[in-house]
């Protein structure tokens, strides 16, 4: 009996949670900048002062802290398996599966050296995989993109 051939991609989160320290120590002194003008410029009622240099710098600094995690939450839970039948990817609390002959895939120009992705869809769903969090990324391309190409024979070998 043929043991199952199958290959698991997971997200790599270490890079970003660099970047989301940087993202953090910015947000902060950007609120406590807000905060703080807020204080001083609050006691003069100054709206014209208020507004730019208190609510705003807070907004920002919000606005940072959302972006990073809206970012995390739909990087963090992503699971992409290959096996020579289908391909299924686990995203959001869902998984999908589709057969290779039915899967919609597209990718980022080979020039593109930067915030490359692949997006792969069963036609209702599709899912964005960018290079950024998967760091075998390359070989991921390689695997689906000659899938696709034989997946009119019987077998695939990963």
């Amino acid at each position: 009996m043929a043991e199952k051939q199958e290959k698991i991609f997971k997200p790599d989160m270490s890079k970003f949670f660099i970047v989301l320290l940087i993202a953090v120590i910015v947000a902060s002194w950007l609120i406590t900048q807000g905060l703080a003008n807020y204080k001083a410029f609050a006691k003069t009622k100054d709206v014209s002062a208020i507004v730019p240099l208190g609510y705003l710098p807070i907004a920002i600094g919000a606005l940072i802290l959302l972006v990073a995690l809206i970012i995390y939450l739909s990087n963090a839970n992503k699971k992409i398996t290959v096996t020579p039948a289908n391909i299924s990817f686990f995203s959001h609390g869902k998984e999908i599966s589709v057969l290779w002959k039915d899967l919609i895939f597209t990718m980022s120009p080979p020039e593109k050296k930067t915030f490359r992705q692949i997006t792969i869809s069963d036609g209702t769903y599709f899912e964005r995989i960018d290079d950024f969090f998967f760091p075998q990324y390359d070989f991921m391309l390689e695997v689906i993109h000659r899938a696709k190409e034989v997946s009119r024979k019987e077998t695939i070998s990963i």
